[in-house]
């Protein structure tokens, strides 16, 4: 895009001029979270007798690519089944969002009940993507805005709808911005190593990515192509970052496999 065009839309109290990257509604050379679906969904299962996978499809993206999404689990009724054997993944292909879990030989007939929210965002988490950083330092700390932008969706409630959902855009609120997205691979002693670039701690989301080949489970992997999980705020993970690297260790046990990652450009202590 020629540098001299294109569309800048700054939080109130902050000059265009002199807003930083976050601070920024909208820039059109960033690429920003726009969700591709978000769904609600319910799920009931029970015994069949024997150890088997209960794989599920939620939905069909069809984006051709493995997607950033996130999974909230709204409600969970285990019928009694023991919660040791209850191990959940929301994975996505390519095409398609699956829940998939272990359904263990001998538990209970009651049924299980699961529900939960899905948003899927149209961002390829894997491919590697770096924003441009402007390195500028604001002065003035943005108030509330009562000018801007609102583009209303076709089913829009209207255009003083409260819900952000409807809009394709609502400059009152702040979208985030992609700084970076791609895959890394943990060393030999477990660390995750992100070059960012952008001069402050970044917030970041990981993601498992796993391959058919890297699948270990004594059961036959129900699904046979790469596929991704659901994004979360550094998986549960210890994070560290200086100015220009983000690090990432295991809480718990030693991190490994490949993730792919997003990086926002809103600093850490803002994006909460």
């Amino acid at each position: 895009m020629d540098e001299k065009s294109g569309l800048i839309v700054d939080q109130a109290g902050v000059s265009v001029r002199s807003a930083a990257d976050y601070q920024k509604t909208i820039d059109s050379r960033w690429k920003f979270l726009d969700i591709a679906f978000e769904q609600e969904f319910e799920m009931v299962h029970a015994d069949s007798g024997a150890t088997h996978w209960w794989i599920e499809k939620l939905l069909d993206h069809n984006l051709g690519y493995l997607p950033a999404f996130t999974y909230r689990q709204i409600t969970l009724d285990l019928g009694g089944l023991n919660p040791l054997f209850f191990a959940p993944e929301v994975i996505a292909t390519s095409r398609s969002i699956y829940f998939r879990t272990r359904y263990v030989s001998g538990d209970p007939t009651t049924p299980m009940r699961i529900k939960g929210f899905l948003r899927v965002f149209a961002q390829d988490i894997t491919a590697e993507f770096l924003a441009p950083v402007e390195f500028i330092t604001p002065s003035t700390q943005p108030g509330l805005s009562t000018v801007g932008m609102k583009i209303l969706k076709n089913q829009g409630a209207g255009i003083n709808s409260h819900e952000m959902s409807d809009f394709s855009i609502n400059t009152s609120a702040k979208a985030l911005a992609v700084h970076r997205t791609g895959l890394v691979t943990t060393d030999a002693t477990g660390l995750l190593s992100i070059n960012h670039r952008l001069g402050y701690p970044p917030t970041i989301f990981l993601a498992r990515f796993i391959k058919p080949a890297d699948w270990t489970s004594v059961f036959a992997n129900p699904i046979t192509e790469n596929v991704v999980q659901a994004m979360n705020p550094a998986a549960g993970a210890k994070v560290s970052a200086t100015t220009n690297d983000v690090f990432v260790r295991g809480a718990q046990s030693v991190l490994v496999g490949t993730w792919a990652y997003l990086i926002t450009k809103e600093p850490a202590e803002l994006a909460v």
